[in-house]
């Protein structure tokens, strides 16, 4: 996607966040009845037998967890016709090229 179409997509939202985001390359979720929350979390090179450190934390109600459930599936399918497949990590536990 464009970055002038991913930007419409933002239409009427204040940015809140660091130029170009926060990196992400692990994500936890945990849950109660009346909320989820997500730990955005980097991770060193290897994942085997290492901590990360947690670099945002989202707390959303089912309803808001389920919609971006559904919004990420679409965008899944988005970038793979865009992009070709989802890079993994290797088995050895080395992260993706994260450019």
């Amino acid at each position: 996607m464009a970055d002038e179409e991913q930007e419409g997509r933002y239409f009427g939202f204040e940015e809140g966040v660091p130029d170009g985001g926060v990196y992400s390359n692990y994500v936890q979720a945990s849950y109660t009845r009346h909320e989820f929350t997500l730990d955005f979390v980097v991770m060193p090179s290897s994942f085997v037998d290492c901590d990360g450190t947690i670099v945002g934390r989202l707390k959303l109600t089912p309803a808001v967890a389920d919609d971006l459930v559904a919004i990420l599936a679409q965008a899944t399918i988005e970038h793979r016709e865009a992009y070709g497949g989802v890079p993994r990590p290797s088995e050895e536990g080395e992260r993706p090229d994260a450019n």
